[in-house]
Protein backbone atom coordinates (compact mmCIF):
# COMPACT_ATOMS: atom_id res chain seq x y z
CA UNK A 1 0.00 0.00 0.00
CA UNK A 2 1.35 3.30 -1.15
CA UNK A 3 2.20 6.01 1.03
CA UNK A 4 0.36 9.02 -0.78
CA UNK A 5 -2.56 6.14 -0.56
CA UNK A 6 -2.09 5.98 2.83
CA UNK A 7 -2.28 9.63 3.50
CA UNK A 8 -5.47 10.02 1.23
CA UNK A 9 -6.82 7.83 3.73
CA UNK A 10 -6.09 9.42 6.36
CA UNK A 11 -7.58 12.73 5.58
CA UNK A 12 -10.63 10.69 4.28
CA UNK A 13 -11.31 9.05 7.33
CA UNK A 14 -11.23 12.45 8.97
CA UNK A 15 -13.84 14.11 6.46
CA UNK A 16 -15.75 11.40 6.77
CA UNK A 17 -15.93 11.27 11.11
CA UNK A 18 -15.92 15.18 11.01
CA UNK A 19 -19.39 16.36 12.40
CA UNK A 20 -20.32 13.89 14.96
CA UNK A 21 -20.02 14.04 18.50
CA UNK A 22 -20.57 17.80 18.75
CA UNK A 23 -23.41 18.06 21.72
CA UNK A 24 -22.30 20.28 24.72
CA UNK A 25 -18.82 21.38 23.22
CA UNK A 26 -16.81 23.45 25.96
CA UNK A 27 -16.53 26.78 24.90
CA UNK A 28 -12.61 28.21 25.25
CA UNK A 29 -11.44 31.81 25.51
CA UNK A 30 -9.28 33.07 22.63
CA UNK A 31 -5.68 33.85 23.60
CA UNK A 32 -4.65 36.80 21.63
CA UNK A 33 -1.22 34.95 19.84
CA UNK A 34 0.66 38.79 18.92
CA UNK A 35 0.24 39.06 23.01
CA UNK A 36 2.18 36.00 24.06
CA UNK A 37 6.40 34.70 23.82
CA UNK A 38 6.06 31.68 21.94
CA UNK A 39 9.86 31.23 22.84
CA UNK A 40 12.38 29.64 20.03
CA UNK A 41 11.06 27.76 16.65
CA UNK A 42 11.25 24.17 17.61
CA UNK A 43 10.13 22.44 14.61
CA UNK A 44 9.01 24.06 11.30
CA UNK A 45 7.94 25.69 9.31
CA UNK A 46 5.68 22.76 7.75
CA UNK A 47 4.14 24.14 4.54
CA UNK A 48 1.03 21.70 2.77
CA UNK A 49 -2.12 22.03 1.36
CA UNK A 50 -5.75 21.38 2.62
CA UNK A 51 -7.14 19.07 0.08
CA UNK A 52 -10.86 17.62 -0.51
CA UNK A 53 -11.46 14.35 0.18
CA UNK A 54 -11.31 11.95 -3.72
CA UNK A 55 -15.46 11.91 -3.72
CA UNK A 56 -15.12 15.98 -4.30
CA UNK A 57 -11.72 15.40 -6.57
CA UNK A 58 -9.30 16.17 -4.26
CA UNK A 59 -9.30 20.29 -4.73
CA UNK A 60 -6.59 21.93 -3.06
CA UNK A 61 -8.91 24.74 -0.96
CA UNK A 62 -6.63 26.70 0.81
CA UNK A 63 -2.59 26.68 1.79
CA UNK A 64 -1.43 26.19 5.31
CA UNK A 65 2.23 26.86 7.49
CA UNK A 66 2.53 25.08 10.67
CA UNK A 67 5.74 26.18 13.17
CA UNK A 68 6.29 24.65 16.80
CA UNK A 69 7.26 27.10 19.20
CA UNK A 70 9.26 26.03 22.67
CA UNK A 71 9.66 27.82 26.25
CA UNK A 72 9.09 26.92 29.29
CA UNK A 73 8.12 23.20 29.08
CA UNK A 74 5.32 24.53 26.82
CA UNK A 75 5.24 23.99 22.75
CA UNK A 76 3.04 26.52 20.77
CA UNK A 77 1.57 24.94 18.06
CA UNK A 78 0.94 27.40 15.07
CA UNK A 79 -1.01 27.11 11.70
CA UNK A 80 -1.18 29.74 9.32
CA UNK A 81 -3.88 29.29 7.24
CA UNK A 82 -4.69 30.79 4.03
CA UNK A 83 -7.31 29.57 2.24
CA UNK A 84 -8.15 29.50 -1.70
CA UNK A 85 -12.15 29.85 -1.11
CA UNK A 86 -14.49 32.37 0.61
CA UNK A 87 -16.46 32.74 3.24
CA UNK A 88 -14.41 30.38 5.69
CA UNK A 89 -16.69 28.78 8.63
CA UNK A 90 -14.78 26.86 10.85
CA UNK A 91 -11.03 25.70 11.15
CA UNK A 92 -10.31 22.78 13.79
CA UNK A 93 -8.02 20.31 14.90
CA UNK A 94 -8.69 16.65 13.39
CA UNK A 95 -7.51 15.40 16.82
CA UNK A 96 -7.59 16.01 20.64
CA UNK A 97 -4.41 17.51 21.19
CA UNK A 98 -2.39 15.38 23.58
CA UNK A 99 -0.93 17.07 26.92
CA UNK A 100 -2.92 20.55 26.09
CA UNK A 101 -2.94 23.43 28.62
CA UNK A 102 -6.29 24.92 28.08
CA UNK A 103 -4.82 27.78 25.67
CA UNK A 104 -5.77 28.11 22.44
CA UNK A 105 -6.11 31.39 20.32
CA UNK A 106 -5.59 33.41 17.06
CA UNK A 107 -4.09 36.35 15.79
CA UNK A 108 -6.12 39.41 16.75
CA UNK A 109 -4.98 41.67 14.20
CA UNK A 110 -4.59 39.19 11.14
CA UNK A 111 -8.67 39.08 12.30
CA UNK A 112 -9.35 42.36 12.20
CA UNK A 113 -7.12 42.84 8.53
CA UNK A 114 -9.03 40.00 7.21
CA UNK A 115 -12.81 41.54 8.30
CA UNK A 116 -13.53 38.69 10.07
CA UNK A 117 -13.01 40.90 13.39
CA UNK A 118 -11.40 39.10 16.30
CA UNK A 119 -14.50 39.19 18.41
CA UNK A 120 -16.04 36.78 15.85
CA UNK A 121 -14.25 33.66 16.23
CA UNK A 122 -15.37 31.29 18.90
CA UNK A 123 -12.84 28.66 20.25
CA UNK A 124 -14.58 25.68 21.63
CA UNK A 125 -13.26 21.50 22.67
CA UNK A 126 -15.64 19.02 21.24
CA UNK A 127 -16.52 15.87 23.31
CA UNK A 128 -14.33 14.27 21.32
CA UNK A 129 -11.68 16.87 22.37
CA UNK A 130 -10.94 18.15 19.03
CA UNK A 131 -10.86 22.39 19.19
CA UNK A 132 -12.73 24.26 17.24
CA UNK A 133 -12.26 27.99 15.49
CA UNK A 134 -15.52 28.77 14.35
CA UNK A 135 -16.05 32.17 12.35
CA UNK A 136 -19.61 33.57 13.20
CA UNK A 137 -19.04 35.97 10.47
CA UNK A 138 -17.08 34.33 7.67
CA UNK A 139 -15.61 36.88 5.80
CA UNK A 140 -12.22 35.10 6.11
CA UNK A 141 -11.71 34.83 2.03
CA UNK A 142 -8.89 33.34 -0.44
CA UNK A 143 -5.81 34.66 -0.17
CA UNK A 144 -6.13 36.24 3.08
CA UNK A 145 -4.67 34.94 6.40
CA UNK A 146 -4.89 33.67 10.14
CA UNK A 147 -2.62 32.12 12.41
CA UNK A 148 -4.38 30.22 14.73
CA UNK A 149 -2.94 28.27 17.98
CA UNK A 150 -2.95 26.13 20.77
CA UNK A 151 -0.14 25.18 23.62
CA UNK A 152 0.73 21.55 24.84
CA UNK A 153 3.25 19.85 27.10
CA UNK A 154 4.61 17.61 24.48
CA UNK A 155 6.81 17.54 21.59
CA UNK A 156 5.31 17.08 17.89
CA UNK A 157 4.56 14.13 15.95
CA UNK A 158 1.89 14.26 13.16
CA UNK A 159 -2.46 15.23 12.92
CA UNK A 160 -4.81 16.15 10.60
CA UNK A 161 -6.26 19.71 10.56
CA UNK A 162 -9.68 20.60 9.07
CA UNK A 163 -10.46 23.75 6.72
CA UNK A 164 -14.64 24.49 6.26
CA UNK A 165 -16.15 26.05 4.05
CA UNK A 166 -19.11 24.08 1.70
CA UNK A 167 -16.50 21.72 1.40
CA UNK A 168 -13.95 20.12 4.19
CA UNK A 169 -10.26 20.23 3.20
CA UNK A 170 -7.71 18.52 5.57
CA UNK A 171 -3.86 18.64 5.83
CA UNK A 172 -1.38 17.00 7.86
CA UNK A 173 1.17 19.28 9.96
CA UNK A 174 2.52 19.00 13.58
CA UNK A 175 0.37 17.70 15.94
CA UNK A 176 1.78 17.11 20.00
CA UNK A 177 2.27 13.23 20.60
CA UNK A 178 2.94 11.43 23.60
CA UNK A 179 5.48 9.36 21.13
CA UNK A 180 8.78 11.35 19.53
CA UNK A 181 9.64 8.69 17.06
CA UNK A 182 6.85 10.21 14.44
CA UNK A 183 8.67 13.35 14.57
CA UNK A 184 12.05 11.44 13.78
CA UNK A 185 10.71 9.45 10.99
CA UNK A 186 9.91 12.42 9.83
CA UNK A 187 13.15 13.95 9.79
CA UNK A 188 14.48 10.93 8.55
CA UNK A 189 12.74 11.43 5.48
CA UNK A 190 11.03 7.81 5.95
CA UNK A 191 7.33 9.97 5.69
CA UNK A 192 8.21 12.56 3.23
CA UNK A 193 4.99 14.56 4.40
CA UNK A 194 5.95 17.61 2.33
CA UNK A 195 6.42 15.82 -0.94
CA UNK A 196 3.76 13.65 -0.45
CA UNK A 197 1.03 15.99 0.18
CA UNK A 198 2.19 17.92 -2.90
CA UNK A 199 1.56 14.86 -5.16
CA UNK A 200 -2.01 14.54 -3.51
CA UNK A 201 -2.78 17.52 -6.71
CA UNK A 202 -1.25 15.54 -8.73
Amino acid sequence: MGKPFLILLLITLSILTFGYGRVEATPITPTDFDSIDPGQVFAGPLTGDFITSPVEGSKDVGDATNIVYFKDGLYTYTESVTPQMNNISEFNTGFSPQGWNGVAGFSFSQANTTGVGSGNINISQDPDGTIDWNLTNPNFDSGETITFFFQSTLPPGLGVYNLIDHSVGATISYAPTPEPTTLLLLSSGLLGLAGLRRKLLN
